[in-house]
């Protein structure tokens, strides 16, 4: 697993994403959106939650500190 964080200009200027990446048996990676999630989302308030926890000490890092963490 990994987690992915980058811009996302799909969704607008200056909007930034992280991602879970898991990778199958198959081989093929499969992620999962942890934040930005929409409030409909039944996992919203629990990925919002862990955001406020660690997300942020994740996203706010330069890459290559996040590695070695």
């Amino acid at each position: 697993m990994l987690l992915e964080h980058r811009l996302a200009p799909e969704f607008g200027e200056g909007v930034e994403i992280l991602d879970l990446v898991r990778v199958g048996a198959d081989g093929s990676p499969h992620w999962t959106r942890i934040w930005p999630t929409a409030e409909e989302n039944p996992r919203h308030a629990r990925l919002e939650l862990w955001m406020a926890n660690y997300g942020y000490q994740i996203v706010s890092r330069p890459g290559e500190l996040v590695r070695f963490m």
